[in-house]
């Protein structure tokens, strides 16, 4: 499997970050909580883990982002290309579900989410 670091940065201007308290947000200026560690499962489908925090991006069933050590099927996301330019991440096995950030980089409820809306769109940086 293909692993890259990479920085997510949101449509609402903030970087993706996963910090030492394992909280995912969205933050202003980058820094090495920023760094993402996004390695391929399958076809169009990869994990995503903080590199400082060693903790994988994943969401549960009601729609809320966490953060955990292991990787597991809630931590997988299936990657979108999307025509507006911008990359989404759909989670695997809730799959009405997309990774956002609110217009403040607070995490976004997966309820409250669709392909195509603003918090949901990411463009993706290299880390180097």
């Amino acid at each position: 499997m293909v692993s890259v670091k990479v920085l997510l940065y949101s449509r609402w201007s903030y970087f993706l970050q996963v910090n030492g308290q394992q909280n995912i947000c969205g933050v202003r200026t980058k820094d090495d909580d920023c760094v993402l560690e996004m390695k391929t499962t399958d076809f169009s489908k990869v994990t995503i883990r903080g590199v400082r925090a060693n903790a994988y991006i994943a969401m549960n069933a009601q729609g809320n982002l966490y953060a955990t050590d292991s990787e597991n099927p809630s931590c997988v996301w299936r990657e979108i290309h999307h025509t507006d330019g911008y990359n989404y991440y759909q989670s695997d096995i809730h799959s009405q579900y997309y990774l956002g950030l609110k217009r403040k980089g607070d995490p976004k409820t997966g309820s409250k989410t669709a392909l195509g809306q603003v918090g949901c769109g990411f463009l993706l940086k290299s880390a180097n």
